[in-house]
């Protein structure tokens, strides 16, 4: 599949809220997740658009170039939040069932 197809595939799968696992048409949005309710899928949604590899072999024009830059870094920058936040939030919960006198070992 080339690039163009992907590319208007997610866009589409974006806009319908459809599974690109198996193309579901019942996906249950939370946050920055979405779980498909026919084949229990959890997704981060929603999908990132995906670009083409070779984007920075191309000559592309400066601002292009800045706009692919904040694109990417807005999104980065709000998935690192949303993940230190549920992980927070994880760590508060269990909170009430660590024993201090004990290690602990964290996977994350």
């Amino acid at each position: 599949m080339d690039f163009d197809k992907i590319f208007l595939r997610f866009k589409k799968y974006n806009y319908t809220k459809i599974c690109k696992i198996c193309d579901g048409e019942c996906l249950r949005i939370f946050a920055h997740t979405a779980k498909c309710q026919d084949c229990g899928v959890l997704l981060n949604f929603p999908y990132v658009e995906p670009r083409e590899v070779d984007f920075l072999d191309k000559e592309v024009s400066s601002l292009k170039y800045i706009e692919a830059q904040e694109l990417w870094l807005d999104w980065h920058v709000k998935s690192g939040a949303k993940n230190h936040n549920n992980f927070t939030a994880m760590v508060n919960f269990c909170d009430a069932f660590i024993k201090r006198e004990s290690e602990m070992e964290v996977l994350d």
